[in-house]
């Protein structure tokens, strides 16, 4: 079935089908679902299907940066005085 057929059993826009189906939109309603399961004769579970996310590496403890220890000595300014 194409986007235009379904565009116009459901009411949704022929875009919107564009999106979901390239899945640029991947957060439909679930009103949008209903409509569609309803136009397709079709239950939620035969459209939809949960991927879950992969899961994240645990990130690298960072190394700690020891701080050079600097010694400052001030010099003292001494100003000759013109006399």
């Amino acid at each position: 079935m194409t986007y235009e057929k379904l565009s116009k059993r459901t009411g949704i826009s022929v875009s919107a089908f564009k999106k979901i189906g390239g899945k640029l939109d991947k957060h439909t309603t679930l009103v949008n679902v209903e409509k569609i399961c309803m136009a397709l004769n079709a239950t939620p579970g035969q459209l939809l299907e949960i991927v879950p996310d992969p899961p994240e590496s645990e990130p690298k403890p960072k190394k700690s940066k020891k701080k050079k220890k600097t010694t400052s000595k001030k010099k003292k300014k001494t100003t000759k005085k013109k006399t």
